[in-house]
């Protein structure tokens, strides 16, 4: 009979066993499907989002009782065995975090599409600005529902570590392919302007699909783009640049959303 083991996350010390008597079979390769681990691969195998389920065969009785699951941390030689396997397995080098470790990218991907926030960033790309990395693995972190690009479709793909692989990225070539009805969007310019309001008193308003705009490191928020802003915004600074790294900015505003709505 085979004994199921869930993984909570993705902590070997978090095991829960199903109750049962079993016997050792030997056969212990983990295998993957849809990110998720199985040992071996069992499709039929009910789950929640944060278990991740394996089928595992040792030859230590468990008692029965009233529980339907037991803490796996009493069968000694089951944690060992589920240990060495998780350890034996090739390291996934991908800058993730640890619950997302061995998911497939899709598989990441469109858990992320469950939770997005509902801000997305318009990004300006004339000159292959090298922020624009940065810009979208913040829109990962602080989970931006769209990430789009204004002008070229080239970008230097380093600075995302990977991270432009789980957003949702589209590419708008002209000022005519944008179009942000005001009753849908609040379209705010992060910029260094005249007519720019701290962020630290600005109230991102919560009824509307918020897209926040960047500019590029040398010229800023081009004109065509602080025409569509219904709001400009600036971040306060203490020393003697001029300004700060657009993509510092970018993390800075998506945080100050997340940290007043979220």
């Amino acid at each position: 009979m085979t004994l199921k083991v869930y993984m909570i996350g993705n902590d070997p010390e978090k095991l829960l066993l199903l109750r049962g008597n079993f016997v050792l079979n030997g056969s212990y390769q983990v295998k993957q499907k849809n990110g998720k681990f199985y040992m071996p691969v069992n499709s039929s195998d009910e789950i929640t989002e944060e278990d991740t389920p394996l089928n595992f065969i040792m030859n230590s009785p468990i008692p029965i009782n009233n529980e339907n699951y037991v803490p796996v941390n009493y069968y000694n030689e089951a944690l060992t065995k589920v240990r060495d396997i998780l350890n034996s397995r090739s390291e996934d080098k991908r800058a993730v975090a640890d619950y997302y470790k061995y998911w497939e990218t899709d598989a990441i991907k469109a858990n992320l599409d469950t939770k997005r926030h509902n801000f997305s960033v318009l990004i300006t790309n004339k000159l292959n600005d090298f922020n624009i990395g940065t810009i979208i693995r913040n829109s990962n972190a602080f989970l931006a529902k769209e990430v789009m690009i204004y002008g070229r479709r080239q970008f230097d793909k380093r600075g995302t570590v990977g991270a432009h692989h789980y957003q949702n990225i589209s590419f708008l070539k002209q000022i005519e392919d944008i179009s942000f009805p005001k009753e849908e969007y609040c379209v705010v310019a992060v910029e260094n302007n005249i007519d720019s309001k701290p962020i630290d008193n600005f109230y991102w308003p919560a009824d509307r699909h918020v897209i926040m705009i960047f500019g590029e490191e040398t010229t800023g928020v081009p004109e065509e783009l602080l025409d569509i802003a219904e709001h400009k915004v600036y971040i306060k600074q203490y020393g003697s640049t001029r300004s700060l790294n657009v993509g510092s900015a970018s993390a800075i505003a998506m945080q100050d959303y997340c940290r007043k709505l979220v």
